[in-house]
């Protein structure tokens, strides 16, 4: 009847039509009429006692002991009997009252649980690891979908082996103490309960060190790493999982997005109305490309929580991640009205992050004027005076280039107020990296243009540009890559060989860890196929300061001597000829007309 409903309704429709079935069952049965059964009087309850005893070829009991035994057993019939049968195996009629009500209890607990479900069962297993509990923690816990767990929670309620209370999250669910005992002595699912416990111990363990973690390092509520404590238990070590795979707005592996993105999916019917979830749903989603499932996640997430700060900011990156500019603008917009970038509250990561977004949604959208005008009090912020001081000189410069040919006059002076604002942004900040990043393309626009007679006749502006130059090539280098293919390369190669007193361009040197993108050496039988000379270097000389390597250094090839020039290197950068030691071999192609009684001179230089 309970297993196969179809089978018992086809039997009642063969029975005559004025019969009746009169079925026992201690949870309900659809489609039918409920009888509740009184219970026994104590006379019939007493007559069922001495029946039981002349049955058992017992003598009856004293009277007034059947009576208190009846009392005792309430009158159940199952009770009187368990009693009885306890008694007559040796124990006092107290003792046997107490042991008969435990075993009905347990028998009957018994028989009702071989009538449920698996699932229904495995319930009541999670129910005694962790009471109180909401039907999204039970499909977590049992990894079972919704409506198995709607459908086997049906099934309890018409039971008294659970508690259902209704609260604002919805129904919570919980053991009553009868049933809890009889748990612990007869489990139904010893391995379920034992895996149930080893994972609500690393749910607790884990929820404990992240909010250990989170004390530790002060993270703000405001963080976007930040996991509230009042999240289900079962939800945060997911969250914790997202956070950690992302390195930006980017999951770097992409086998760990596709991962994470069917989690989502799994989790969604459980944590749909969970603002937190939606925000990393979309966070997966964007990482993977999926735009509409990320916009509508990030708003759902909106939508249950208007507070979410970082929902905002996700989703403003996401649009500007798609070109959509001017709505990622307008996101960080009213982030800064609603003051958001308040220094004196937040910390200089947050406060940098939402400056960073919207001057770079007005950068990207080409809007420099408004940058210009926007950032005229740059240098009365604290923290976040650097970044927005190198989105002026930013915008300035590209401003700079419309008037190139048009208009020298008006490029040279914008390009002026870009050299100074990032002068006062290095002075006063340092040699950040984005103010290394613009620092280089302003050297490379400089070096291009300084090619024109109309830049380079202008004394005042390419004085002022030689000296940004001279001043900053060095210091930037370890923070940008600075290439043979830059103009600002080409430039210093042309201004290093002007004669003339303290020649700031002479010298200039490159981490030793950045490689040139045109570093690729050759062997030594290559090279003496090819008709090269294999030279060891014999003297690299140093400027006064002894710190800096000069774009020239010498060789010598038994008694022949060699003058060599970094310009004619061929297969290398500024990093592997600053990497050259004396004693090193390389390959030189000789000029086939040397000057008289100079170092010879090289017109191919090779590295080996």
């Amino acid at each position: 009847m309970i297993n196969s409903t179809k089978d018992f309704e086809e039997f009642t429709y063969d029975l005559p039509v004025a019969w009746r079935v009169l079925i026992t069952s201690r949870i309900s049965i659809g489609n039918a009429r409920i009888i509740s059964l009184e219970p026994l009087k104590e006379k019939h309850a007493l007559h069922l006692a001495r029946t039981y005893l002349s049955k058992r070829n017992r003598k009856n009991l004293p009277e007034e002991v059947l009576k208190n035994l009846v009392s005792k057993c309430y009158n159940n019939p199952l009770a009187i009997r368990l009693s009885i049968d306890l008694y007559l195996t040796g124990k006092e009629i107290p003792e046997s009252i107490t042991v008969a009500n435990k075993e009905i209890a347990s028998f009957s607990y018994s028989n009702l649980i071989d009538a449920l479900s698996d699932n229904s069962v495995n319930i009541l297993e999670a129910l005694f690891i962790s009471d109180n509990n909401n039907r999204i923690t039970l499909c977590e816990m049992l990894s079972l979908s919704l409506e198995e767990i709607v459908e086997s929670i049906a099934q309890l309620s018409n039971t008294s082996l659970i508690n259902r209370t209704t609260s604002e999250g919805g129904e919570i669910y919980s053991l009553s103490e009868s049933i809890r005992e009889l748990l612990v002595t007869t489990p139904r699912n010893i391995h379920l309960r034992e895996k149930l416990l080893d994972d609500l111990k690393r749910r607790k363990a884990i929820t404990k060190k992240i909010e250990h973690e989170q004390r530790q390092n002060s993270i703000p509520p405001y963080h976007w790493d930040y996991i509230p404590n009042n999240l289900n238990e079962n939800l945060i070590p997911f969250i914790k999982d997202v956070n950690k795979s992302f390195k930006g707005m980017s999951i770097p592996s992409k086998s760990k997005a596709i991962k994470l993105m069917n989690k989502c999916r799994d989790m969604d019917h459980l944590y749909s109305e969970v603002s937190i979830f939606n925000r990393s749903y979309g966070r997966v989603a964007s990482s993977l490309n999926a735009s509409p499932i990320a916009i509508t996640k990030f708003k759902k997430s909106l939508q249950l929580d208007p507070s979410d700060i970082n929902s905002s900011i996700f989703l403003a990156m996401h649009y500007h991640n798609n070109g959509d500019y001017s709505l990622a603008y307008d996101i960080y917009k009213i982030l800064m009205k609603e003051g958001w970038c308040n220094e004196d509250e937040y910390v200089p990561e947050f406060t940098q992050r939402i400056y960073n977004g919207y001057y770079l949604a007005l950068l990207f959208d080409l809007r420099y004027t408004e940058i210009i005008e926007q950032s005229k009090k740059w240098k009365d912020l604290k923290h976040s005076r650097g970044i927005v001081g190198v989105f002026r000189a930013t915008a300035l410069k590209r401003m700079a280039e419309d008037f190139i040919q048009k208009d020298p006059n008006k490029s040279m002076s914008l390009l002026s107020r870009a050299m100074r604002t990032l002068n006062d942004v290095i002075r006063v900040d340092g040699y950040i990296k984005q103010a290394c990043e613009q620092t280089k393309s302003v050297f490379n626009e400089l070096a291009a243009i300084l090619k024109t007679p109309v830049y380079k006749e202008n004394k005042v502006f390419s004085n002022e540009a030689l000296e940004f130059i001279a001043g900053h090539l060095n210091n930037i280098t370890p923070y940008v890559k600075i290439g043979s293919d830059d103009e600002i390369t080409k430039l210093i190669r042309r201004l290093s060989t002007i004669d003339m007193p303290k020649n700031p361009f002479t010298s200039f040197s490159i981490p030793k860890h950045v490689q040139s993108d045109l570093y690729n050496p050759i062997d030594e039988e290559y090279a003496l196929q090819k008709g090269l000379e294999i030279v060891q270097i014999s003297n690299i000389p140093k400027s006064k300061d002894g710190k800096d390597t000069p774009l020239y250094i010498f060789a010598k090839k038994d008694n022949t001597d060699y003058y060599l020039r970094y310009e004619f290197l061929k297969n290398g950068g500024y990093a592997e000829w600053f990497n050259l030691k004396q004693g090193d071999s390389i390959a030189i192609r000789p000029l086939k007309e040397q000057p008289k009684g100079k170092s010879h001179l090289a017109s191919e230089i090779y590295l080996l």
